[in-house]
């Protein structure tokens, strides 16, 4: 999930794929323990997957949806096309992208009227809605510790961004070799205004929205304990005001961490299997507590699998459902 926000990307890839794929998406239950302040094994077992319509509407209700006025009442979705942010619609009924990019929206990290060399290029996104009214997107630089956020607006052609921050972290950490200090996953938590960011080979950082007010919550080991490089998906589990979790793919140790929503509190950290298939190098997950209905009625964990099946480069998607997590 190189092009997009992880929290976005996994919903987005499993609505779009599911009435087409059969094995890639292996859908699961769990017997779990997400919050144990000890580290789990979660075991999953195949169960009937979602309609389209309970996938769509979960996609709905994520933060990830920002609906970009249009009277046809499509969905808008972003994606990295190089240096550029690229903006889609989905047709619910025929499920068909088409691009509504501005011909003149500028590049985010290459200097107005250059050609992108390929090395200042964008990397990962993710999207918000102000508490204003204006989308805004997150966009991080592939192989710097740089991440820009510009403003999704209509020029007349189509959507378009305008920038409106600039945020540089440290490129190295006290007791931490860092050969590359990009960001990579991130999320934002629109209600409390804090966007949680993951840097590889750091760790996860906090930012609060709208200020350079900026705090290193975790680091990946040895100068930490809970988290190994690379850092990858960040999601936000939504409960009643602001309670709630923050999840984070720890990829070199396959498993998941988990945070309070403020990403202060820690609680323990756990692993997804489906028989002897591990959930390994995992670049992220996404958690929708709805009632989906049948065994995905308390909610649904998506996971990325990036060696499905114990195969190198081989990728999959597994769901779990998030009632057995909570209750574990």
């Amino acid at each position: 999930m190189r092009s997009a926000s992880l929290a976005a990307g996994i919903a987005l890839a499993v609505c779009l794929t599911m009435p087409a794929l059969s094995g890639p998406i292996e859908h699961s239950d769990t017997k779990s323990h997400a919050a144990s302040p000890t580290s789990k094994k979660h075991a999953v077992q195949e169960t009937k997957q979602p309609t389209w319509e309970a996938c769509y509407a979960m996609s709905r209700q994520r933060g990830f949806d920002h609906d970009i006025d249009d009277p046809r009442q499509v969905e808008t979705r972003l994606l990295l096309l190089s240096d550029r942010v690229a903006a889609f619609v989905i047709d619910p009924q025929t499920r068909q992208f088409r691009e509504v990019t501005s011909p003149n929206s500028p590049m985010i990290f290459t200097p107005a009227g250059e050609q992108s060399d390929g090395k200042r290029k964008s990397y990962g996104l993710t999207a918000y809605r102000t508490a204003s009214g204006q989308d805004r997107v997150l966009v991080t630089q592939n192989g710097f510790p740089t991440i820009a956020e510009v403003e999704l607006f209509d020029d007349g052609q189509g959507v378009s961004v305008r920038p409106i921050n600039r945020y540089v972290f440290p490129a190295a950490q006290a007791g931490l070799t860092v050969d590359n200090p990009q960001f990579e996953g991130m999320v934002v938590d629109a209600a409390t205004g804090y966007a949680f960011l993951g840097q590889e080979q750091v760790g996860v950082w906090r930012l609060k929205l709208g200020t350079q007010q900026v705090k290193l919550l975790d680091r990946v080991a040895p100068a930490g304990e809970r988290l190994s490089a690379d850092v990858e998906g960040l999601t936000i589990v939504r409960g009643q005001g602001n309670a709630g979790y923050l999840l984070v793919s720890s990829q070199g140790s396959n498993r998941y961490s988990v945070y309070d929503r403020l990403g202060e509190k820690y609680f323990g950290s756990f692993q997804i299997s489906l028989g002897n298939d591990l959930v390994t190098d995992s670049d992220g997950a996404d958690v929708v507590t709805s009632n989906l209905g049948g065994r995905f009625s308390q909610g649904l964990l998506v996971v990325q699998d990036g060696d499905a099946g114990g195969q190198e480069d081989v990728t999959n998607f597994k769901l779990v459902s998030w009632g057995d997590v909570t209750q574990a």
